[in-house]
């Protein structure tokens, strides 16, 4: 009788965690597709940059006139 009932018992945990691990294994699949898409959408909009690397910014300094102060 307790045999029975540990045996039930372990079947139900194992099939827990079966359902569990399948639900992780798809919410997975759908993080790493959604990283992927929108990875294909920074590339489309940003050009085929490496994505790993920081890019490179050039900047100039900027070229001042020089005016006379007024007297007063």
């Amino acid at each position: 009788m307790i045999l029975q009932r540990l045996f039930r018992f372990s079947s139900l945990i194992r099939s827990a965690v079966s359902v569990h691990l399948r639900r992780e294994t798809l919410v997975l699949q759908q993080v790493q597709a959604n990283l992927e898409r929108e990875l294909f959408k920074l590339k489309q909009m940003y050009g085929k940059a490496d994505m790993n690397t920081f890019p490179d910014f050039k900047f100039e300094d900027p070229k001042f006139e020089v005016l006379d102060k007024p007297q007063s």
